[in-house]
């Protein structure tokens, strides 16, 4: 039997201990992996129950969007529900008219709530942090969603009390998104 060196034994320990931090490095990536795939499909669940809730509180108070005073009135009812998480899931069930499938739809409905709620801002990551291609037209339905529930948040509904000044920085303001719509009303047309 042979006895090793200081040195030996030492590279033989390190070896060792690398291989160890190695085999638990992949053993606790594919557990992640796992997880991963369980937290999209969770996301996915979640997502099409906040829908379900949508369709029912607009098919309970008949009309496309939910007044404050409707939901008021029907409180106590709803339990912890609170108007602005309620009112995007009436927002969600409108603009997604069949379940939620895919990953990307997921993300532009989370995008969607975090606005909605107030809760989180936009994403402000670095492009060079990004894992993935930038999607200008993902980027410009979460804008136009975010933009729907400011719109809703400034008094939407309230337009007549706005003055003149205000109307017409607003019809400026929407001028060039109201052409590419009638744009696409067109396009679909044909």
């Amino acid at each position: 039997m042979t006895k090793l060196s200081v040195a030996d034994n030492s590279r033989a320990l390190a070896t060792a201990a690398e291989t160890a931090l190695i085999e638990a490095a992949a053993k606790t990536w594919a557990e992640a992996q796992v997880i991963v795939l369980r937290v999209k499909k969770d996301e996915l669940c979640a997502i099409n129950k906040l829908r379900d809730v949508g369709i029912a509180l607009r098919e309970a108070c008949g009309h496309e969007q939910m007044s404050f005073d409707w939901w008021q009135s029907r409180r106590e009812k709803l339990a912890d529900l609170g108007f602005k998480p309620a009112r995007f899931c009436v927002h969600l069930a409108n603009k997604f008219e069949s379940p939620i499938k895919t990953i990307e739809e997921a993300k532009a409905a989370r995008q969607m709530l975090f606005v909605a709620l107030d809760e989180q801002a936009q994403s402000r990551r670095i492009e060079a942090q990004s894992s993935h291609e930038r999607n200008p037209f993902s980027e410009f339905v979460s804008v136009v969603a975010r933009a729907d529930s400011l719109f809703a948040d400034i008094g939407g509904s309230g337009m007549s009390e706005w003055g003149q000044d205000k109307l017409k920085l607003f019809v400026a303001t929407v001028e060039p998104i109201a052409q590419k719509y009638q744009q696409a009303v067109e396009l679909l047309k044909k």
